[in-house]
């Protein structure tokens, strides 16, 4: 995905990218701490979102990361 983003999007202190059937964060979380790029995830299921919540926040990129 890193790899990915890094050829096709230029990266700036505005990327924003949207994280959709997030799950439990990893992605969003690995885009936030790797790329510094603001992350939003969605998921349907609340637990998850909790979970996505408090791994960004262990990883210390919870103002970088939004789960809803």
């Amino acid at each position: 995905m890193i790899k990915l983003i890094n050829k096709y999007v230029p990266l700036s202190e505005n990327t924003k990218i949207l994280d959709l059937a997030c799950g439990k964060g990893a992605v969003s979380v690995g885009l936030a701490l790797r790329l510094r790029i603001k992350v939003k995830g969605i998921d349907i299921i609340p637990e998850f979102i909790e979970y996505a919540t408090q791994k960004a926040k262990e990883f210390a990129v919870d103002g970088l990361c939004d789960f809803a």
